[in-house]
């Protein structure tokens, strides 16, 4: 089950990298809660309308927004680690952006149920109790 979860994670972030949100949002449960805590005024979303309306907050602050996945980490228990760099220009701001998200993904019967984000590699490691 852990690789399929790795490659479910995958498939949804390249989905949604390349625009193709319908497609991203089949790998999340309905119910999903989206955590973006981490954030100062940051939330918990639940639901796809959830995940759409943090999309549609995050994305809309950015220029030529953009992302890479740099690594998946089978954190076993069925969750798994996506590291990925933000890239942008905030619309405002003009402020550029590059900086790395982690975010810890809880499967399910082959579905997203809750994605937390973290600011990088070791808070997301330590937050599955995982170190190198």
């Amino acid at each position: 089950m852990s690789r399929q979860n790795v490659e479910i994670v995958r498939e949804c972030i390249e989905s949604f990298q390349r625009g193709d949100y319908a497609t991203a949002l089949e790998a999340l449960d309905p119910e999903i809660e989206y955590e973006l805590t981490h954030f100062p005024d940051g939330k918990i979303y639940h639901g796809h309308d959830g995940v759409r309306e943090a999309f549609r907050i995050w994305i809309g602050t950015w220029a030529n927004y953009r992302q890479e996945l740099d690594e998946l980490i089978d954190a076993g228990d069925n969750e798994v680690i996506a590291l990925v760099r933000e890239f942008g220009r905030g619309i405002g701001s003009g402020i550029e952006l590059e900086r790395p998200t982690a975010g810890v993904w809880t499967l399910r019967n082959g579905k997203a149920v809750r994605i937390r984000f973290y600011e990088g590699r070791e808070a997301a490691l330590e937050a599955v109790a995982l170190r190198d």
